[in-house]
């Protein structure tokens, strides 16, 4: 509050524990994210969307590459697939 901050907006990885401790310790305002598409990536920071499709997660523009449907093969180590589509 000496800093003139009015909210604090809490990091997506705050668990509900921490989230309690944190109000008990402040009277300033709480923002913390509850429900949505929780990226897998630490605090959302996801590179695989802008590698995989040119959208930069991070600019707004995710394209939730990590849910796509991917196929595994075993394949012996060095051997590298490649897609034959054009």
């Amino acid at each position: 509050k000496e800093l003139g901050l009015t909210r604090v907006v809490l990091a997506r990885e705050v668990s509900m524990e921490e989230l309690a401790e944190i109000r008990k310790r402040t009277d300033v305002e709480i923002e913390a994210f509850v429900h949505g598409a929780m990226c897998i990536s630490y605090s959302g920071r996801c590179t695989l969307s802008n590698h995989m499709s040119m959208r930069d997660a991070n600019r707004g523009g995710c394209s939730q590459s990590c849910r796509w449907k991917y196929d595994l093969y075993d394949m012996p180590f060095g051997q590298e697939r490649k897609s034959l589509k054009g």
